[in-house]
């Protein structure tokens, strides 16, 4: 029996007869034989491997962007390869050696430590998707929320529910989800006619929130309402303003964003900007796939958010 008849049974190519077959998958068995996919996949120029950066693993939202991914990977008949960064430019430059090495087939990026002209660089060479965080002029297929538009929607209803003075605790960096919400947080004030704004700056941590809150409020209350840039932010800010005898929604009204775990096992429930992280991951990966395929994407695709009311803006 020949090397490339019983190479033809591995590969499930039907052009050996059922009883040919059957005796090589009995000595396969029998030896417990395991092929080298190694050698096949570089001899076919492909892995069947995707890339997936992300900053950490600590926070949420990524866990369930990944879910979707992984959905998407086995769908499509691919697997996931997480590496974190941290955010460490150096960490990021090792784990895309995988690409330069053509360990993977492609790369999808949650976040990057890379410059805009250093990311642009490394994708006119490979397969890349963007994924919640994103460059927007570089002409880079990536998968996010409207952030402006749900920025101004939480705002809104913080201001509808009656506050005049809202605190926007937002994150110490210049991403684009970051950009943007603060965008949106200064449309809603603009277009009700308030003057009131002021930020404080952290990190998406519940304790950071909590230390910085309490700062804040020590000499007193001046808002009456906070717009936190992530779920796990405005969960730390309702802990600060409870233990100092601060009632949520009644002294302040407190929204947040991602609709994660914690904004429904925080008390108050958290009221939340809602996006599906399932449905991002899961385009991604659709994405990426066409784009190893050298097929047709669209650049900008934009996934739907909702706002989610909970007890934490109304009395």
């Amino acid at each position: 029996m020949s090397v490339a008849t019983v190479s033809r049974v591995i590969n499930n190519i039907d052009s050996v007869r059922p009883e040919t077959a059957k005796k090589v998958t009995e000595v396969i068995s029998r030896l417990n034989y395991q092929p080298n996919f190694t050698g096949r996949n570089l001899r076919i120029q492909e892995t069947r491997l995707i890339l997936v950066v992300l900053p950490t693993i600590v926070n949420p939202f990524f866990a369930k962007v990944v879910k979707g991914m992984e959905d998407a990977a086995n769908e499509n008949d691919y697997n996931i390869l997480i590496c974190t960064t941290y955010e460490n430019k150096k960490i990021e430059y090792s784990h895309l050696k995988l690409m330069q090495s053509k360990l993977v087939d492609g790369v999808i990026f949650l976040g990057t430590s890379l410059s805009e002209k250093e990311f642009s660089d490394f994708a006119k060479n490979y397969p890349v998707v963007q994924c919640s965080e994103y460059y927007e002029n570089i002409h880079i297929p990536y998968v996010s929320v409207d952030n402006e538009q749900a920025a101004y929607d939480a705002v809104s209803h913080l201001i509808s529910s009656g506050c005049r003075r809202i605190l926007k605790f937002s994150a110490d960096n210049n991403m684009i989800t970051t950009v943007k919400r603060n965008q949106g947080y200064f449309r809603a004030l603009s277009d009700a006619g308030l003057s009131f704004s002021d930020t404080l700056k952290g990190s998406y941590g519940y304790r950071s929130s909590i230390r910085l809150l309490d700062e804040r409020t020590k000499n007193g209350l001046d808002f009456d309402g906070i717009f936190a840039f992530s779920d796990r932010m405005a969960a730390g800010c309702i802990r600060s303003l409870l233990r100092n005898s601060i009632e949520v929604p009644k002294d302040v009204r407190v929204a947040g964003f991602d609709n994660v775990e914690i904004s429904y096992i925080t008390s108050p429930e958290i009221t939340t900007i809602s996006q599906s992280q399932h449905q991002m991951g899961h385009l991604a990966v659709e994405l990426l796939v066409k784009r190893i395929k050298s097929l047709p994407v669209n650049e900008k695709n934009i996934i739907n958010h909702k706002l989610i009311i909970r007890e934490s803006t109304t009395k």
